[in-house]
């Protein structure tokens, strides 16, 4: 079981490392589609300077948002290069440069399909089955501490033949004793306590941690719960900025909306 828990914490880290890995690669195509995008802006600013419809710090404003995504993208590829090494390392391949394949199943689902009852949950845990064990543990050395401290019994007989005026005859001869530990009773009963005592501990732990653990997956739970439900308002929020976009820069170009307008709803689209 130790084995298992070991084996779900590497799988873990693994998956961490790699998905983290992959939120800035998209991090990163997010940047440089917002580069792109800058870039229209930049030369529609230009073009308008140019023709003397804005003044030179329209165009600055825009370089100045430009610089700013050249210094995020360069934080966001050391970022993930280091991620990589770690992973690498993770794996037993340290010091070489791993390849990681960035394709991965981007469809959304409801946890609502993936929800179980949380007890049942609890059980099937490896943890569970490990404090499980303990217990047992500590209720099979309090029993041999109490089987020390009872007397022992100890029967026995013998049994013969002799011969008397040449007749044969049996004779039998039974005895029982009884042995107490009366040299080690105190230190057997004082070691039969201590041994009750760590059995209530263990009872008492895995309760304890029973009731965290279930705490634990429901707070899982809602968690997945709540960012399923953030990704959907994401998605909604995407989708007007992008339009909010449009329209500004349509307004901008028309000479009916500042710089500063277009780079705000910019901001918000990214």
């Amino acid at each position: 079981m130790m084995q298992e828990m070991t084996d779900d914490k590497v799988v873990m880290s693994t998956e961490f490392l790699f998905y983290k890995i992959v939120e800035l690669h998209e991090t990163d195509k997010t940047l440089d589609a917002m580069e792109k995008s800058l870039a229209n802006i930049h030369q529609d600013a230009v073009n308008n300077f140019d023709n003397g419809l804005v003044n030179k710090n329209d165009v600055l404003s825009v370089e100045l948002m430009q610089d700013e995504l050249s210094s995020l993208r360069i934080r966001t590829q050391n970022a993930c290069r280091l991620l990589r090494r770690a992973l690498a390392k993770h794996i037993g391949m340290a010091d070489q440069d791993i390849d990681v394949d960035m394709s991965f199943d981007a469809d959304i689902v409801d946890p609502e399909t993936l929800k179980m009852n949380t007890q049942s949950a609890l059980f099937n845990r490896t943890e569970t089955q490990l404090l499980d064990i303990w217990v047992e543990k500590s209720v099979l050395e309090r029993k041999i501490a109490k089987a020390s401290m009872l007397p022992i019994v100890v029967a026995g007989g013998r049994a013969g033949y002799s011969k008397l005026l040449s007749e044969w005859s049996s004779n039998a001869i039974g005895f029982i004793g009884v042995q107490m530990p009366i040299s080690a009773f105190w230190s057997e009963k004082n070691e039969y306590k201590r041994k009750k005592i760590e059995e209530q501990k263990a009872i008492d732990f895995r309760k304890d941690n029973l009731e965290l653990m279930s705490l634990e997956i429901q707070d899982a739970y809602d968690n997945l719960e709540s960012t399923y439900r953030q990704t959907q308002i994401a998605e909604k929020s995407v989708a007007r900025a992008e339009e909010n976009l449009r329209i500004c820069r349509e307004y901008n170009r028309g000479g009916l909306s500042t710089m500063t307008v277009l780079l705000d709803a910019q901001r918000q689209q990214q």
